[in-house]
């Protein structure tokens, strides 16, 4: 079983590499849970609390990116790295 904590630490590294692409007009690398399940031996109990996990953060990280003004966006944008490998790290601890 995984635990709750690294399950959750996980969901939210994958929800703010999510609302960066999104917010950057760029195609999201990984999609929810898809992103990580090959990783873990999740069972339906798991795959259901990361998906609440994810669902929350990702919305917790599009209020907060999309409350930056315009300028903000763009020097975000500008300043975050987007490769597949760069992605990959700050999701899987």
């Amino acid at each position: 079983m995984t635990s709750k904590s690294r399950l959750e630490r996980n969901a939210k590294a994958l929800a703010e590499v999510i609302a960066e692409r999104v917010l950057c007009n760029l195609t999201p690398t990984y999609h929810g849970f898809d992103a990580i399940s090959g990783m873990y031996d999740f069972d339906r109990e798991n795959q259901r609390k990361f998906n609440e996990a994810y669902d929350h953060y990702f919305t917790a990280a599009s209020i907060r990116l999309s409350s930056l003004t315009t300028e903000q966006q763009k020097l975000h944008c500008e300043n975050v790295e987007f490769s597949e490998n760069y992605d990959t790290l700050r999701i899987i601890d």
